[in-house]
C-alpha cells in the first residue's frame, strides 16, 4: 500500500468517526427536547392542579365563612330585648335564651 492509501483510508475512518458523533449528538438532542417536553406537561399539570387547591380552599373558605355567619345569626335570634317602664323610669331588660 502506497501513502496515497494509507491518506484515503485514514479519511475514511475519520469520515465514519464523525457520522457516528454527529449520530450520537442527534440523538442526545432528541433525548434532551424530549425530556423538556414532557417536563412542559408535567409543569402544565401542576400548575392545574394548584389552580383546583386554589379554587377548592377558596370554595371551603367561603363555606366556613357562611357556615360562622349563620352560627352568628342564630345566636342573634335567640336574645330578646324588652323595654318597659312606668312614669319617669325606663327599664330595658337584654336576655340570652340560649
Amino acid at each position: 500500500m502506497n501513502a496515497e492509501t494509507w491518506i484515503a483510508l485514514a479519511a475514511v475512518v475519520i469520515a465514519v468517526a464523525a457520522a457516528v458523533v454527529s449520530i450520537h449528538q442527534a440523538k442526545t438532542a432528541k433525548d434532551s427536547a424530549r425530556a423538556a417536553q414532557e417536563q412542559v406537561v408535567a409543569a402544565k399539570e401542576a400548575n392545574q392542579l394548584t389552580r383546583q387547591q386554589m379554587a377548592q380552599q377558596a370554595m371551603q373558605e367561603r363555606h366556613q365563612a357562611a357556615e360562622a355567619e349563620q352560627a352568628s345569626q342564630r345566636e342573634a335570634e335567640k336574645v330578646r330585648v324588652e323595654l318597659g317602664g312606668n312614669g319617669g323610669s325606663l327599664t330595658v331588660r337584654i336576655a340570652n335564651h340560649s
